[in-house]
């Protein structure tokens, strides 16, 4: 049992690695095989069965043979990491749920979070490690190097690498900001350069409808932007041009964005504060938070006025996001431009009606990438449950975009509002303000107008007592002589 093929693996390795479940326990029960036994790429017997996606060897080996769970190999690659990176979810959610460690990081800077996701794209073992408390925020992977700019962030690995759906999750289901505040890397790399370096065309695209338009203008440590990382090579000029008109446009906002905040997993994205804020530490601020991202409806006991505000405040947020998004179709200039060409929009129109017709225009790019774009409109619309038109995405001219940008900071204006309304009647409630403010609205000064009335009023009431008690006295003595009072006869034997 302890005979080595020519890379030293013996034949617990390759029975675990065929889930021979049988042939394993004879070798270790009948035979006592060594479970933890290495091959010469420092492999386990675990980590051949997880990396195959044996399930029923990698329970036995655990429960059974008490395999060390967290073994690594000379790439330090436990079985968590193997069996992410060639696995199967199965595999990882029987290592999650026997305590294997999902923050232990291979040579190559990856965690078992960035071996799912951002290496092999698999959002269903991204969520498993999710569940079992991995931060999304905080998982890094190793570029190469060594030094501050040696790791980057998973949403920029993601990108960087041309992951779409693994960016896709985590910019709309783990709540990363695509500008880049989530990432935290020392060089300032942003999401949107992570996928300009490497001309990730469909990146790219997604990132600016999700809101990385805002960051496109700001520069990394070596003073370079999104635009001018781009290959000068590449057949897609036309990206690094809307590129750079986007990043003018953004130099132009008077909103001031930082990239480099530290994660903040405790909140969601949009109600993120700066770390020198006291509104991020506020105990009611923070309750209010979380009533809003389970739903203020989940929980009883909220005041009815705080209840009613946050209502109101939920719907107003849900307008302002559908119109954030189409505010981004809408300054779009390539959009708008090529949706103004009759056969483009004609094109659209005909993939609508029909989705299969889009096989007719699969060799013609400018409508392809017009239809990717509005397949993003579908796609947030159908989460949200919304229903636009067509004409909602589109703009007449720059007045009408202005029209929609003063709308919608309208709509956030009238949000902070209510938002403040909720909290001050929130900090009413829990103080006793409200008590006080009823009582003080309800009670006029103590005058000497006052004081007369109560001494007369004592006076009256005492009057009144005397009256009765002697009208009931002298009821109570007519009745006594009514009824024989002192007999005569009595008094008459005693006078004589």
């Amino acid at each position: 049992v302890d005979a080595r093929d020519r890379e030293g693996r013996r034949a617990m390795h390759h029975a675990s690695a065929l889930g021979c479940v049988d042939v394993v326990e004879a070798l270790a029960r009948r035979h006592g095989a060594e479970v933890d036994a290495e091959d010469d790429d420092g492999r386990g017997a675990l980590t051949h069965a997880a990396a195959n996606a044996r399930d029923e060897c990698v329970k036995f080996l655990i429960d059974t043979c008490d395999a060390w769970i967290d073994a690594s190999d000379c790439n330090d690659d436990t079985a968590l990491t193997a069996a992410c990176r060639q696995g199967e979810a199965s595999t990882v959610e029987i290592l999650l749920a026997r305590g294997a460690d999902a923050r232990a990081r291979n040579a190559d800077g990856c965690d078992a979070f960035a071996e799912a996701l951002c290496v092999r794209g698999d959002v269903e073992m991204a969520r498993l490690l999710i569940q079992s408390g991995v931060n999304p925020k905080r998982s890094r992977v190793r570029c190469g190097g060594d030094g501050a700019n040696a790791s980057r962030s998973a949403l920029n690995a993601a990108c960087g690498l041309g992951n779409l759906e693994a960016a896709r999750f985590l910019i709309d289901e783990c709540g990363l900001d695509a500008g880049g505040s989530d990432c935290a890397d020392s060089d300032y790399m942003t999401p949107l350069m992570a996928a300009s370096l490497t001309a990730q065309v469909e990146v790219i695209e997604y990132l600016l409808l999700s809101g990385a338009a805002a960051t496109a203008h700001l520069t990394s440590e070596d003073d370079l932007t999104a635009a001018d990382m781009f290959p000068k090579d590449h057949a897609r000029q036309d990206v690094k041009r809307k590129l750079e008109a986007v990043a003018v446009k953004a130099s132009k906002s008077t909103k001031v964005r930082s990239v480099v905040a530290a994660p903040r997993a405790e909140l969601p994205t949009k109600w993120a504060k700066s770390q020198n804020s006291r509104e991020g530490s506020d105990p009611l601020e923070v309750r209010l938070r979380s009533w809003i991202a389970a739903g203020v409806e989940k929980y009883e006991g909220v005041p009815q006025d705080v209840r009613l505000t946050l209502e109101k405040h939920a719907v107003l947020t849900k307008e302002i996001e559908l119109r954030t998004f189409l505010l981004g179709m809408i300054e779009d200039e390539m959009f708008q431009s090529d949706m103004q060409i009759k056969p483009i929009r004609e094109a659209v129109h005909d993939v609508i009606s029909n989705f299969h017709n889009v096989t007719k225009y699969r060799d013609n790019a400018r409508v392809m990438n017009v239809l990717t774009k509005f397949r993003h409109v579908q796609r947030f619309c159908k989460d949200r449950g919304e229903k636009i038109t067509f004409d909602d995405v589109l703009a007449a001219d720059e007045e009408e975009v202005e029209q929609h940008r003063e709308r919608l900071a309208e709509l956030k204006a009238a949000a902070g509002v209510l938002w403040d309304e909720a909290l001050m009647a929130l900090r009413a409630f829990t103080t006793g303000e409200n008590i006080a403010k009823t009582v003080m609205s309800q009670t006029r000064p103590f005058t000497t107008w006052d004081r007369i009335t109560m001494k007369l009023l004592d006076l009256f009431e005492n009057v009144a007592v005397h009256s009765i008690a002697s009208v009931v006295f002298a009821v109570m003595l007519y009745l006594f002589w009514s009824f024989g009072g002192f007999q005569r006869t009595e008094l008459a034997s005693f006078a004589t």
